[in-house]
């Protein structure tokens, strides 16, 4: 099996500083995120065959092992050598972080050694889901560091990177607190209504996760869903009469139709792949998602504006 011809969609590309030297061999530091490939508390896990159990203190919110009696258990460091696991190097583990050895070049320069690490770390995104899928656990990639003698010389980084910050501005919540009471007394929401407000806070929540890509098709589930409360029906001929019936404007209807549709596309609702004949045929499905998620908040912003009184900004 090989995932050397597979199509992974682009997430790191490789950047040096003014220390890299490209005649040098250079270490590939990948960090995963603390579940790691062996579980809780990764640099560390259970003797083989050792039984144990996973205790959560609903209190602090932390984890442990202990034995099936309660007791702490001794935990060995992970440690291993010299494997190969497809990427074409390679590798060692860690604890948490899988490490691999880029020969030196002397002819190369700064842009093929980083593509060379990068088709590298592309093979190893490709691994990582059957790895997962086998231990029925998801892992992911932390961070990558690129070292010479032992010094940092570089890094990956994320193509497009989705870190959604909001500063709120005191003043207006304090004011929005004081006024809160005042406007639910006046404000008549229905069952409909506030599931459609709970749905769009999902699609924000979810949106706010830093690769797009991994939750896109849940953030426009959830926007249509806001919709589709309070149209009162998930039905593509009905949308724009329930739009019409609420007072919605011609374009706003049309965008709900836009919605909807995209709700049911290839890159949302159905796997399509064994129609895709090409790598640009693929490279469709992640095309302009960023653009496509504004659209729909957009539209869903709208209908909430209209049918909830009170809901918009001020």
């Amino acid at each position: 099996m090989s995932v050397s011809g597979i199509y992974v969609p682009p997430r790191y590309r490789v950047r040096f500083n003014a220390n890299f030297k490209p005649a040098l061999p250079v270490q590939v530091e990948t960090d995963l995120l603390p579940s790691g490939v062996f579980g809780i508390q990764d640099g560390r896990t259970p003797r083989r065959a050792e039984p144990a159990k996973v205790l959560f203190d609903q209190k602090t919110g932390e984890m442990s092992l202990k034995t099936p009696g309660d007791e702490p258990m001794v935990l060995d460091p992970v440690s291993l050598p010299d494997l190969s696991i497809g990427i074409g190097q390679r590798v060692s583990i860690v604890g948490s972080q899988i490490t691999w050895t880029e020969p030196s070049t002397p002819a190369a320069n700064p842009q093929m050694v980083a593509e060379v690490i990068e088709r590298r770390i592309h093979l190893l995104l490709g691994v990582l889901p059957l790895l997962g899928y086998r231990r029925r656990a998801p892992i992911s990639v932390s961070k990558i560091f690129v070292k010479q003698d032992e010094q940092v010389v570089g890094w990956a980084e994320v193509v497009k990177l989705n870190l959604v910050l909001r500063p709120y501005n005191r003043g207006l919540i304090e004011d929005e607190l004081r006024t809160l009471e005042a406007r639910l007394q006046t404000c008549s929401l229905d069952t409909a209504q506030w599931w459609a407000l709970v749905y769009y806070s999902r699609a924000l929540r979810i949106g706010g996760t830093p690769f797009l890509d991994d939750s896109y098709a849940e953030i426009i589930t959830n926007y249509w869903k806001a919709a589709e409360a309070i149209l009162g029906t998930w039905k593509l001929k009905e949308v724009q009469a329930s739009a019409k019936r609420l007072g919605l404007s011609v374009a706003v209807a049309e965008e709900l139709k836009w919605l909807y549709e995209l709700r049911h596309s290839d890159d949302v609702a159905h796997a399509v792949l064994y129609r895709k004949e090409s790598v640009e045929q693929l490279e469709k499905l992640y095309a302009d998602r960023h653009d496509k998620v504004r659209r729909a908040d957009n539209v869903v912003r709208a209908i909430i504006d209209r049918v909830i009184p009170g809901a918009a900004d001020r």
